[in-house]
């Protein structure tokens, strides 16, 4: 092999190489490759379920300094981003209940909707509802609390996502 074709095999493997570790990392929606900061404001609350918007915003806030290279900031700091949301939905339905009607496996269902806003340009990026749930057996100890806090995470993983993929 002629040092030419060696020369643009070994650019082509390293190419390949440097590609595949980039692949590794958090990769931003190609829209917000010149955003460096974002806010997140305390999601509004629809159902009769108190205080549930401020865990669920805080949860959201560590997974975007955790997972994001975004700067978190308050919302009165002029962000790049603003982050809201709102919980329109929180339901428990039983799903296996006893012969006396107590319940033995139950269910926590949270739907939230999301909006990110370009603040630059105060152009609306997306808007989404999605809800996630989480069972629960008080048999295994499980509690109300316990999969609220396992639908939570399941939230809070999925609106981060948003900002990785192209909004549609």
């Amino acid at each position: 092999m002629s040092p030419i074709k060696k020369l643009i095999f070994g650019l082509l493997i390293l190419t390949v190489g440097l590609t595949g570790l980039a692949g590794c990392q958090y990769s931003a929606h190609p829209y917000m490759q010149n955003v460096r900061t974002i806010a997140v404001e305390i999601f509004d609350n629809k159902t009769l379920r108190r205080n549930h918007e401020f865990e669920l915003t805080h949860r959201l806030e560590r997974e975007l300094k955790a997972k994001t290279p975004f700067i978190l900031v308050k919302p009165d700091a002029r962000p790049d981003l603003l982050l809201t949301g709102e919980i329109i939905d929180y339901v428990k339905p039983a799903l296996v209940e006893d012969i006396d009607d107590r319940v033995i496996e139950s269910q926590v269902v949270i739907t939230i909707k999301v909006s990110l806003r370009d603040l630059k340009t105060n152009n609306l990026v997306f808007e989404k509802t999605h809800s996630e749930n989480a069972e629960l057996v008080g048999s295994r100890g499980e509690n109300e609390i316990t999969a609220r806090s396992e639908v939570y995470e399941k939230l809070t993983r999925w609106t981060v996502s948003q900002l990785e993929t192209r909004p549609k």
